[in-house]
């Protein structure tokens, strides 16, 4: 665990050679980076993560696919960990989460 944060630099890093900035493959890359760096509290960087998987994952896969939804869910809880969580952003992010959970899945968040 110490040293997956490095392993995960190092295959992103790698795949930037491979398919450039702009790949859904970077989209996951960024999204397992955040995870880690949110798991050992590195809260400010994660979030930079994070949103550019967001951003990557509505590129490719569309605004309401639950790949996308699992990143606006992301983002959202990396902002309340940080104290964001009453920002309107913060709000925004769990707005279209539940918006894709109920169209797709029929599940309602409270």
């Amino acid at each position: 665990m110490y040293f997956s944060h490095l392993y995960a630099y190092r295959a992103r890093y790698l795949s930037l050679m491979v398919v450039g900035e702009n790949h859904p493959h970077i989209a996951l890359l960024d999204s397992n980076i955040g995870l880690i760096l949110h798991a050992v509290a590195e809260y400010e960087l994660s979030l930079k993560f994070l949103e550019k998987a967001l951003e990557l994952s509505k590129k490719y896969f569309g605004a309401r696919s639950l790949k996308t939804a699992v990143g606006h869910h992301l983002v959202a809880r990396t902002q309340s960990c940080i104290g964001r969580s009453n920002s309107d952003s913060s709000n925004t992010y769990f707005h279209d989460l539940q918006l894709v959970y109920t169209n797709l899945v029929g599940i309602v968040i409270r």
